[in-house]
């Protein structure tokens, strides 16, 4: 699910930044400011046979995101 696009004024390193696990820490150490402009994306999954389960995630997540958009467009 598309959700945006990087931007490197706005995604920058937090230096206080702890990382909970070490595979938590390989995707912090693989971020890369030269990454900007790239789409960002989401993956929703679940259980087998947990579907509807999905798909209603999918839905609230996409109604935010457009809540989201529409109130940067109004400002």
């Amino acid at each position: 699910m598309p959700v945006t696009f990087a931007n490197k004024e706005v995604d920058i390193e937090d230096v206080s930044y702890v990382p909970t696990c070490e595979k938590d820490k390989e995707s912090w150490d693989g971020y890369d400011a030269e990454y900007d402009g790239a789409p960002v994306a989401i993956q929703v999954v679940a259980r087998r046979l947990q579907e509807e389960k999905v798909l209603a995630f999918a839905e609230i997540i996409d109604e935010c995101l457009k809540m989201v958009e529409a109130s940067k467009l109004a400002n």
